[in-house]
């Protein structure tokens, strides 16, 4: 039953966790981005953020997965995730501290899980607006994994009262690197450092264990509390994993450090130089502190670049995020339109090369038998609509300023751009939902479907390319070829219109794969048609209403 008990709560938890992150990329994410990066704008904030929150949650745990979650959602990066969560190693010994001042047991978070689903549920089933039903999902999201972390947590609550339990501490203990591994192996188990680190008081308070033998099992559990965090990650982007891992390096590191004045006893004199030995609680409470605040500010002053690196080092796997911030939008540039537009145009240039990426991949969707890069595609599509609003926001802070007529004249010009680039974003997403279409009716491919479309993605691929170095290098005799290119594709789609009227009248095609296959080509050529607008606005040198002779 217990076993049973972990499984489930790891599955809940496990979802509630992929279900926060889809909400979190849905919410606002400009205003909640901005909120988070003012919050966490540098390291000692960001720091502080994570004390904070954990604080009030009373688990490192919970705010780890937070973390993860909005690392997953592209809302805080690497080096703002990472602060935040070494912040939440040192407010988790809050707990500690409330056990031993208190004599209370840690607090359950687990006890706000349902109240927090029933709310998401209401917001998001009477919500009306989509920002509304989006906030209801993410409630839902957060009550699900803290209902996964309480079922986890109760489904190994008879190990807390276990004498088998207190057998292995009591025993483990009398060596550090055996209580090392019995507090990081039970931590691991009960999903809480915090919980492991109160039975070790309680067993202190018992006399069954000395500050001594209880140090060793306090590293252990630092160690082990950090599975939570991996286990969140399982699935999630590269940097989501690194956050992870991250938090494992720091406290792997910090143990390594303190072993050495563990044995050697200086760790438990220092521990009994600051509390009496009356006050045993609050002595492993105050080692607890001392162990992470010591650890985190060796990493904050020494090791902070080389935690960083050897994060991204040791992450295998996940997928690369992709940067949903712009760029180069500098607003202490607003002031000198004309530099502030050349960024517009790199930010414009950045945005294609991810909209010709959103294609190849889309491509390899529809031509998958598996549907290969579907979530890929809508993922990098939320990522064009997220600049597009940005560059829209920022071209409309640069028209409030004094524009001489070159600038006015672009003005226009690159927001239709940006514009466009969106639009192809969303039409690789019309590909995969029919890749999705027809991989659910289980429809196969022809080879002449193959050559077609195949030829119509290598021809749009070219167009890319061809628009990248034109906006690149401001080559407008570039840019006027694409239009031939844009025709060519459209001689294209035409001949497969013709072949698929004439396989319908001869009642030899499946008419659902045939309009499966003109509407991907519609697509592509929608798209082609997209870039060819662009290639127009490289030959007029970005200037609204330009005559240009080629």
């Amino acid at each position: 039953m217990m076993i049973f008990s972990f499984c489930g709560g790891l599955a809940i938890f496990l979802f509630g966790i992929g279900f926060m992150s889809d909400g979190l990329k849905n919410i606002g994410s400009n205003t909640f981005r901005q909120i988070l990066k003012t919050l966490t704008k540098n390291r000692i904030s960001a720091i502080f953020v994570g004390a904070g929150i954990t604080c009030l949650v009373q688990s490192s745990s919970a705010t780890s997965v937070m973390v993860v979650g909005f690392v997953n959602a592209g809302l805080l990066s690497l080096t703002q995730a990472i602060a935040v969560v070494l912040g939440a190693d040192v407010g988790t010994t809050v707990t500690a501290w409330l056990v031993s001042v208190m004599g209370m047991g840690k607090f359950k978070i687990s006890a706000f899980a349902l109240p927090i689903i029933a709310v998401g549920f209401l917001i998001s089933f009477i919500g009306r607006k989509q920002g509304t039903k989006t906030i209801g999902h993410c409630l839902l999201g957060f009550g699900f994994l803290f209902l996964g972390l309480g079922i986890m947590s109760e489904g190994m609550e008879p190990l807390k009262q276990s004498p088998y339990v207190k057998d292995v501490f009591a025993k483990f203990s009398e060596d550090p690197l055996l209580g090392i591994l019995a507090g990081m192996i039970v931590t691991m188990i009960l999903q809480s450092s915090s919980v492991t680190i109160a039975i070790v008081q309680v067993m202190a308070l018992n006399g069954l264990l000395g500050i001594g033998p209880a140090l060793g099992i306090i590293l252990g559990s630092c160690i082990g509390t950090t599975i939570t965090a991996q286990l969140a990650a399982i699935g999630g982007t590269k940097d989501a994993k690194s956050v992870a891992m991250g938090n494992t390096i720091f406290k792997v590191i910090g143990t390594i450090i303190f072993y050495p004045f563990l044995v050697a006893g200086w760790f438990e004199w220092l521990i009994k130089l600051l509390v009496p030995d009356s006050l045993v609680m609050v002595q492993i409470a105050a080692a607890n502190t001392i162990f992470n605040l010591i650890t985190l500010l060796i990493f904050t002053t020494f090791l902070w670049p080389f935690l960083i690196k050897c994060s991204r080092f040791l992450t295998y796997g996940g997928s690369d995020e992709i940067n949903r911030e712009a760029k180069y939008l500098d607003p202490l540039l607003l002031n000198d339109p004309p530099i502030a537009m050349q960024q517009v145009v790199f930010e414009l240039i950045r945005m294609t090369e991810i909209a010709q990426n959103i294609a190849k991949d889309a491509k390899t969707a529809f031509f998958s038998k598996k549907g290969k890069k579907i979530k890929a595609v809508k993922e990098q599509e939320k990522v064009l609509d997220e600049l597009q609003r940005s560059i829209t926001s920022y071209l409309i802070q640069i028209s409030s300023k004094d524009l001489s007529t070159r600038e006015s004249l672009a003005y226009p010009v690159l927001l239709q751009c940006v514009n466009d680039v969106e639009k192809v974003g969303a039409y690789a997403v019309n590909i995969v939902n029919y890749a999705e279409d027809k991989i659910s009716k289980e429809l196969k491919l022809e080879y002449r479907h193959i050559v077609v479309l195949d030829s119509m993605f290598l021809k749009l691929d070219e167009i890319f390319e061809r628009i990248i170095t034109s906006l690149k290098e401001k080559d407008s005799f570039r840019a006027h070829k694409i239009v031939n290119l844009d025709k060519q594709l459209g001689e294209i789609k035409s001949k497969c219109r013709k072949s698929y009227i004439k396989q319908l009248n001869t009642h030899k095609a499946n008419p659902q794969l045939e309009m499966c296959i003109m509407d991907t080509a519609s697509a592509v050529k929608k798209m082609s048609d997209h870039m060819a607008n662009i290639a127009d606005a490289v030959v007029h040198d970005l200037q609204w209403g330009l005559v240009v002779k080629i």
